[in-house]
């Protein structure tokens, strides 16, 4: 299942060799080793946000450079509506139901952010590490690419 998931979710900016060598990581790691190299081999890629919570409780748990750039150095332990939206509760448009029911399917929508005014696509699953169901959420600013379809319009 992680196979496939990566697949999904990297399939986009990885070449086929890169994928190869991403499945090979695979077969030679445990699961949760995997994850970790993953986490950490992609956490800065084209200065993308980054972040995993723990979906129970909705608590950031890792976040990448640019995540915390933008949102803050101490964003780990706060709750994501907080930090990424100012909420003091979960927020409406949250998709943890939609990923927790579709285990192993990235999910995928566009998001414009009321605190930093930009576009994102953002792209979410879950993994399982250690019996915890883990969020990995990244958020592609797309930004550009809707003000240049606005102005085409």
């Amino acid at each position: 299942m992680i196979k496939e998931m990566v697949g999904q979710l990297f399939k986009p900016r990885v070449n086929d060799e890169g994928v190869r060598k991403i499945e090979d990581l695979i077969n030679h790691l445990s699961e949760k080793e995997f994850i970790s190299k993953l986490i950490n081999k992609f956490a800065n890629i084209n200065g993308t946000i980054r972040y995993a919570t723990d979906i129970d409780s909705n608590t950031i748990i890792w976040a990448n450079e640019q995540a915390k750039t933008i949102y803050g150095d101490n964003i780990t332990g706060k709750k994501c509506y907080d930090v990424f939206y100012d909420q003091c509760v979960d927020c409406s448009m949250c998709t943890n139901e939609t990923i927790s029911e579709n285990q192993g399917s990235i999910n995928t929508t566009i998001r414009k952010s009321d605190k930093t005014n930009q576009t994102y696509l953002v792209r979410d699953v879950i993994f399982i590490v250690d019996d915890k169901n883990i969020r990995f959420e990244e958020a592609i600013n797309i930004t550009p690419y809707v003000e240049l379809i606005k102005r085409e319009d």
